[in-house]
């Protein structure tokens, strides 16, 4: 049998023989949040953080916190009073509105759920239509990511050091989003924007968890400078001009929620997690990335008709969170499809995918993936295991059945899905047609010290009977040491496994494909 690197992958990208025998050989990137602070979630609401409504967030009568007041001493949060129009929907550019003159301070920013009827007694009486931006400077002495969630009931944002951190805003009910902020010792400023819209509820509520520690509120009190820190730090930060606090244009932090997730976040949270429709999600393993794939055949999501006809509009979210094995959230991925397209055109045969390389350490990973179909309100989920082992001498990837290889806009050495302009797309179906003509798509590296040529083993077997079993050498590694190759894969009816080993000296490393082929 002859093995051809993907290389050589035909010009219109599909996969073609240039062999007989037991197989013929084609010539030839869903929502991850990243943090080991042990037990830091199960303290907290659900996955995210986040509370999808005012009821997730208990009204509170026993505690009634306060904006601030107009006493104000050292070390305390500072808010700044702004009158908003009628029917503000976000946060306004404070840079460019001026005060109604009027200051709050407080140590902690804890007001619960709560009906708000009385404003803000010795400042004013307004109960809507207001914003607070607070700002202080604190100090920690353990460097590492410190956890924040922010609760509001309406907008909110978290910054610290001028980087947004959490970006809760919007006119919504009490909704609790989480971020995360890596910390060296010394002095840092914090600034936390909130705004209320219309009567009559209201919430704030600002927790954080430093590392290795559990969530409390956030009081500044807890976050005042020792003896030694005001020796040294203050003096040499006594001058230091603040620059302007603008939201940043990038994400500073994988934990950052943006809104169109807040949905999928609820869906995991919910319990039990809802299964609409089909969702198809899985990883593959390759040398130093692993890709997580998921997709929602078109024929799944409600179609919604556009104003004015011949046009229908699709609006699916797909989002994964990828957790260690105590369950802290370690890297989410999310995609937002909103898609308007005409009434006539079949979704039949379509598929809304997202796939994703992210880079893990070793070891044992749960992931968990959600869909929301947003124009009927409806949501799947999936969870599945991730073994990622230590690298062996000889590497081999997963084994990933192929669905199309097509052109590649763009170039991405890094990207192990994609080789000379062209990329691979995953098959997820978990049953393929029994006209299809599949290929599977590995990628090898072999071991650059040891001499001896690395050679393959491919093995099928049809419904637990092995059919046919063939052994060859392997071609020679490409410039950055893989070998990428693609091979054609048998379509009998029935349950299909393959089966590759790649032993190159006394070294050797196995890979398993199962799949199923539908009845002719």
């Amino acid at each position: 049998m002859i093995l051809s690197p993907s290389k050589f992958i035909p010009p219109n990208g599909t996969a073609g023989s240039v062999a007989t025998g037991i197989l013929s050989v084609p010539v030839v990137k869903v929502t991850l949040l990243v943090s080991r602070f042990a037990g830091l979630l199960s303290v907290t609401l659900g996955v995210a953080m986040l509370s999808p409504s005012a009821h997730a967030i208990e009204l509170r009568k026993d505690i009634v916190g306060s904006f601030g007041s107009t006493s104000c001493g050292p070390d305390m949060l500072r808010g700044e009073v702004y009158d908003l129009p009628v029917e503000t929907r976000n946060l306004p550019n404070f840079e460019k509105l001026k005060s109604n003159g009027n200051v709050v301070c407080n140590n902690w920013l804890n007001i619960p759920t709560r009906a708000f009827l009385e404003g803000l007694p010795g400042v004013t009486t307004r109960i809507e239509w207001f914003a607070i931006d607070y700002n202080g400077d604190f100090w920690v002495e353990k460097p590492g990511a410190y956890m924040f969630t922010l609760s509001s009931d309406d907008g909110s944002k978290l910054y610290v050091d001028g980087k947004n951190i959490i970006d809760n805003d919007g006119q919504h009910a009490a909704i609790e989003l989480g971020g995360r902020a890596k910390l060296e010792p010394g002095k840092h400023h914090i600034r936390v924007s909130y705004f209320q819209g219309p009567r009559e509820f209201v919430a704030l509520v600002l927790r954080v968890a430093p590392p290795g520690g559990i969530f409390d509120f956030f009081d500044m009190r807890n976050f005042r400078p020792s003896a030694t820190q005001k020796g040294t730090v203050e003096v040499v930060l006594a001058d230091e001009s603040r620059p302007v606090l603008r939201r940043s244009t990038t994400a500073h932090d994988p934990l950052s929620a943006k809104a169109f997730e807040v949905s999928a976040m609820t869906a995991l949270a919910a319990s039990p997690r809802p299964r609409d429709f089909e969702l198809r999600a899985k990883a593959y393993r390759f040398h130093s990335n692993v890709a997580i794939a998921m997709e929602v055949p078109g024929s799944e999501l409600t179609a919604t008709p556009v104003d004015g006809g011949g046009r229908v509009r699709l609006h699916l979210v797909l989002l994964a969170l990828d957790k260690d094995g105590e369950g802290n959230v370690l890297r989410k991925i999310s995609e937002d499809f909103p898609v308007d397209i005409p009434a006539d055109r079949s979704l039949q045969n379509s598929t809304l995918r997202l796939t994703r390389l992210v880079t893990l350490p070793e070891g044992l990973y749960i992931v968990q993936a959600v869909a929301v179909d947003r124009e009927s309100n409806r949501a799947s989920t999936a969870t599945f295991r991730l073994n990622n082992p230590a690298p062996a001498a000889v590497g081999l990837s997963d084994l990933m059945l192929v669905r199309r290889i097509e052109p590649s806009p763009t170039v991405d050495p890094d990207d192990p899905m994609q080789t000379q302009g062209r990329r691979v797309v995953a098959e997820l179906a978990p049953v393929i047609a029994a006209t299809a003509e599949p290929s599977v798509y590995f990628v090898i590296h072999p071991d650059a010290k040891n001499l001896e040529k690395p050679k393959i083993t491919i093995e099928l077997a049809l419904n637990g009977t092995v059919v046919g079993k063939q052994m060859s050498e392997l071609p020679a590694a490409d410039a950055t040491g893989a070998i990428p190759l693609t091979i054609a894969a048998p379509a009998k009816p029935g349950k299909n496994r393959l089966r590759i080993t790649v032993q190159q000296g006394t070294a050797a490393v196995e890979r398993i494909l199962e799949y199923a082929v539908e009845p002719r």
